[in-house]
């Protein structure tokens, strides 16, 4: 089985044709390979957490959780309407949390990255020979 992962929008607000183009794009490869016979495992992730969200739920005196919902289902509401298959999977940033600090955690372990204040930056010249071991 081949798997294939998207990274999704940040949905703070209507997508436009940039959020579009990524996912239009793996729905025509997915197609040609299921067509072909292949069998894909598809994740698509969407950004439910984000400054841009969280400007957007003070401007508009909502939650954070009811801006990104809102604009996530309008996001995948539309893809009825353009014909993009559903992926295997959608998950969002905010049920990762934990396993995003725990790679980021190793990648500190090992090298691969620093930190400087809360800040966290990958120490390219390091990450493929550390994220190995």
């Amino acid at each position: 089985m081949k798997r294939y992962y998207l990274c999704g929008p940040t949905v703070y607000n209507k997508p436009h044709i940039g959020n579009y183009r990524p996912i239009m794009t793996f729905d025509i490869l997915i197609r040609a390979k299921r067509f072909l016979g292949e069998e894909i495992y598809f994740l698509h992730n969407i950004t439910d957490i984000d400054d841009k969200i969280i400007n957007k739920a003070l401007e508009e005196n909502k939650t954070e959780k009811e801006i990104a919902k809102y604009y996530e289902e309008y996001y995948l509401s539309l893809f009825k309407v353009l014909n993009i298959a559903m992926p295997t999977k959608l998950v969002r940033v905010t049920e990762h949390l934990n396993d995003m600090y725990e790679y980021i955690q190793k990648m500190l372990d090992n090298g691969s990255a620093y930190k400087i204040g809360t800040n966290v930056y990958l120490m390219l010249k390091n990450m493929k020979m550390n994220m190995e071991k």
